[in-house]
């Protein structure tokens, strides 16, 4: 506004404002009321600019407006600890930060006094009350650093493709690492589902000069592959277009070389791609996709994809290559060739089902934690990532299987009917969880 218009308006403002303020009484008003003047405010200023607008003496531009949602800044992360720094990446929503927690509570047992754990959450908001219970798990030792990174503030999510209700948006922002954490060489991306029975210094020390991320082969996409999900050894070599499927990777726990994928790419090349496949297993996909070649295959015990339902035991025993079998049916995490991360990658999880197998390394670590009456709560009312559902399955799933039973010739013929990753399976799909919600 020129001066004197701008003059106008206060006189307009200010006059009216001082004559309401003498009429309010504000003795029993709550915060938001107490803000009456300011309310008020803004529909004088709206008075003021039509009148000024159909006068038609000034020229009058109008622009977008633009609304900043969260203006708090973000220092660049830079290694907490000057010696031995582990950078461990972690992602997580306000649902799942007690699972976090207990993730957090293995971490503490197994860490080496040698080493700084230098651990980042990824979010898109976590309030700093569930913050500081989490900051609490690790408060009596001094060799674990734990800090929050707004990931949304780098990446608008909102066109990511979330392929199911057990899938969430914030696995996307592992894909972001190599840029969050530009003074980092490498660092340890894992998922919440999981808990570390053994130091894994080891697996931060692993040399992938030449590669861009370790981690170990999929036992049970291997088992799709084979054929106990038909549709899917296509769909990886024409839609992921892998040529090699059988190197497909857990991406779970990954050792990323974060040097090496800044040379290779850019984070808005990454992103572009999985934003615009629309992959089965998300991020997942794309990063193999991705990165084919660039990837060096770890140990089983980095990355050990527990049976946590019968029909990964039976596909595991009954579809899986005959090597990798022998190496997972070898694994014993009370002794011998032991699992270092134990992963519950399926449903259902351990803090729905305690049956599940080898659930106890779980709940022994949850127990001592802030969050186990929270996590029994949970588990009491059924809910799964914040939708109830009836027992171990949903409602829709459980109908769905008294009518197809596993095994049975229909199942078998809706099978060949509606392939995994055709149209027809992609839009059942999508009814299915529209009514499991």
């Amino acid at each position: 506004m020129k001066k004197l218009l701008f003059e106008k308006y206060c006189h307009f403002q200010y006059n009216v404002l001082a004559e309401l303020e003498k009429t309010i009484d504000d003795t029993y008003f709550s915060e938001n009321m107490t803000r009456v003047c300011a309310f008020m405010s803004e529909i004088l200023h709206d008075i003021f600019i039509y009148h000024i607008v159909h006068s038609n003496k000034y020229k009058v531009k109008e622009l977008e407006v633009v609304y900043f949602k969260d203006t708090r800044h973000q220092n660049s992360l830079c290694p907490a600890f000057k010696k031995n720094n582990i950078p461990i990446v972690l992602l997580s929503s306000e649902y799942y930060i007690p699972y976090v927690g207990v993730l957090l509570q293995s971490l503490k047992e197994y860490a080496c006094m040698d080493y700084g754990y230098d651990v980042i959450v990824l979010h898109k908001g976590i309030n700093n009350e569930l913050q500081d219970q989490l900051l609490r798990v690790t408060a009596d030792v001094n060799n674990i650093s734990i800090r929050f990174f707004n990931a949304k503030a780098v990446v608008d999510d909102s066109e990511f493709y979330v392929s199911s209700q057990f899938y969430a948006v914030e696995a996307y922002y592992r894909i972001l690492t190599p840029w969050i954490l530009k003074s980092y060489d490498k660092a340890i991306v894992m998922d919440s589902d999981l808990v570390i029975n053994g130091d894994i210094s080891e697996l931060y020390n692993q040399n992938i000069d030449d590669k861009c991320i370790a981690a170990v082969k999929d036992i049970v996409y291997m088992e799709f592959l084979n054929g106990s999900q038909p549709g899917v050894l296509e769909y990886t070599k024409e839609k992921m277009k892998m040529k090699n499927p059988y190197n497909y990777v857990n991406t779970g726990v990954m050792l990323m070389n974060l040097k090496r994928i800044r040379e290779k790419c850019t984070g808005t090349e990454l992103v572009n791609f999985c934003r615009k496949n629309h992959f089965n297993i998300q991020e997942q996909d794309g990063l193999n996709a991705f990165f084919e070649g660039e990837i060096k295959f770890l140990d089983l015990k980095w990355n050990y994809y527990v049976e946590v339902n019968p029909g990964i035991q039976d596909a595991i025993c009954g579809w899986a290559p005959r090597e990798n079998k022998v190496q997972y049916m070898s694994m014993n995490p009370y002794g011998g060739y032991r699992p270092y991360i134990i992963h519950y990658a399926s449903q259902p999880k351990p803090w729905n089902d305690p049956n599940v197998k080898y659930s106890e390394f779980w709940w022994r670590y949850a127990a001592k934690t802030e969050f186990y009456p929270l996590i029994n709560f949970r588990m009491a009312q059924g809910s799964v990532n914040g939708a109830l559902v009836f027992g171990r399955l949903s409602l829709a799933r459980r109908v769905a299987d008294k009518l197809l039973p596993k095994g049975s010739k229909r199942r078998e013929a809706l099978k060949k009917i509606m392939p995994r990753g055709s149209k027809q399976f992609e839009f059942l799909k999508k009814m299915y969880h529209k009514f499991t919600i």
